[in-house]
């Protein structure tokens, strides 16, 4: 959002301090509250997806459902503010980071933030809300470690099969993602996609994600970057069934996690970490706390690595082995996963050039190529329809009506679609039927 950067004040009571996070439909930014001198959190809409109208009313509705809830660990918001075409929601300042700092952690650490998400989300569910997006992103410590909650837009009342806004598919059941009715058992497989997601550095179906996939089968098993108990991995396995009667309920869920946790010793049967951890470092700590970028980084771990570590772990040469372990710590899961997050933001000509920037440095080059050539038919895809468009009357011309024709089939096929992209599919199907009807 070009009109927002530090010092800008807005609603003439704001003043912006630095980005924390840009998404596909919004941006964060840290901001001082200058009448109360305090520091919030200000989320901006992009609208280049909505309008004014529909971002004010995305943002409402993620008040309204923060505001059924009385919680400790869901991050309060305010009512939804605009100034000029500036259209935003204050929240709670969070300066502890977000969850995907415990990515490749030990179950002992992953373990109570799971527990305290539960929590919420029973207190959530106790009041007819279902969270529908429960990623790494969307958890966020306070500045005492505190779990906060956040980001309600994808919320939906129980029962409802209304969606104000899209979440990440990684962590949305099979059922919301055919946009069945919400349930609580949706949380049940988001909260088993955080823990899959922060034991395993990766989350479910990571990177061969398809939608037809996730309703066929259910995600391999867990295989964690540090040992863990073979009975978390089963109860891990247990909560992301396809079906939702085979999930165990949010309540047994913390029942078991409740006991794992206040185990003196660690249970007899460990499952074993892959040899190839050792070639995964967890992040270095960091010496001011990570930002709480809610709308950044939800992707993890390029395709590829684990064959790489492998290869590093088996080489006799040294030199290679240094040259790959060095790709492996410099491109870490972070870095690796932005053109992931930026494709699946539905950001293609920005995830053009980051996957270009990471073939240029030899990370990941596999996976790299592939999200450069899915983002760059997205974007050549964008630039077609808006040709046809800009001169309908070309499509009087039988060849040009066949190769927008087939344009239009190759949209339709194309997940995820920006609000633009939809629109110039429905305007490219109006314009060939009036084609159609002069002749």
């Amino acid at each position: 959002m070009a009109s927002l950067g530090p010092g800008k004040r807005v609603a003439n009571r704001y003043v912006l301090l630095d980005r924390l996070g840009d998404g596909g439909h919004a941006e964060v930014w840290a901001a001082l509250d200058e009448p109360l001198d305090r520091r919030v959190a200000l989320k901006f809409m992009h609208l280049r997806n909505f309008s004014a109208g529909e971002a004010t009313l995305i943002l409402r509705h993620e008040a309204q459902m923060v505001q059924r809830l009385k919680h400790p660990g869901v991050l309060p918001v305010d009512e939804p503010e605009r100034d000029g075409w500036l259209v935003f929601l204050p929240m709670e300042y969070a300066g502890g980071g977000d969850a995907a700092q415990l990515r490749g952690a030990s179950w002992q650490r992953v373990l109570p933030v799971l527990l305290e998400v539960a929590n919420v989300l029973e207190h959530a569910h106790s009041r007819g809300v279902v969270h529908r997006d429960i990623k790494p992103g969307n958890i966020l410590f306070d500045d005492t470690g505190a779990v906060r909650v956040t980001d309600f837009g994808t919320a939906s009342r129980m029962g409802s099969t209304l969606a104000m806004s899209a979440g990440s598919p990684f962590s949305a059941s099979p059922q919301q993602l055919r946009g069945d009715a919400a349930s609580p058992a949706d949380d049940v497989y988001g909260l088993g996609a955080l823990a899959y997601d922060l034991l395993t550095r990766h989350p479910p179906f990571y990177p061969d994600f398809d939608l037809q996939r996730v309703q066929r089968e259910s995600p391999p098993r867990p295989v964690p970057v540090q040992a863990a108990p073979a009975a978390l991995l089963d109860l891990v396995q247990a909560m992301l069934a396809r079906e939702p009667q085979a999930r165990p309920n949010l309540q047994q869920v913390m029942q078991d996690l409740q006991q794992f946790i206040s185990s003196d010793t660690n249970p007899p049967e460990m499952a074993a970490a892959p040899a190839v951890a050792v070639a995964q470092p967890v992040a270095p700590a960091r010496s001011r706390p990570r930002r709480h970028g809610s709308l950044v980084l939800w992707l993890v771990a390029a395709a590829g690595i684990g064959g790489a570590a492998a290869w590093v772990l088996s080489s006799r040469v040294p030199e290679r082995q240094a040259r790959i372990a060095e790709v492996l710590l410099n491109h870490n899961a972070d870095e690796l996963a932005r053109g992931a997050l930026l494709e699946s933001g539905e950001q293609w000509a920005e995830a053009v050039a980051h996957y270009q920037t990471v073939l240029a440095r030899d990370a990941s080059l596999q996976s790299a190529r592939d999200g450069l050539a899915r983002s760059s038919r997205r974007v050549a895809l964008d630039n077609e329809l808006a040709q046809y468009l800009a001169k309908p009357e070309r499509l009087s011309d039988a060849a040009v009506r066949k190769a927008a024709q087939l344009a239009l089939a190759r949209g339709e096929a194309t997940i995820p679609r920006t609000q633009r992209l939809a629109d110039q599919l429905i305007d490219l199907k109006a314009a060939l039927r009036k084609q159609g009807d002069k002749k």
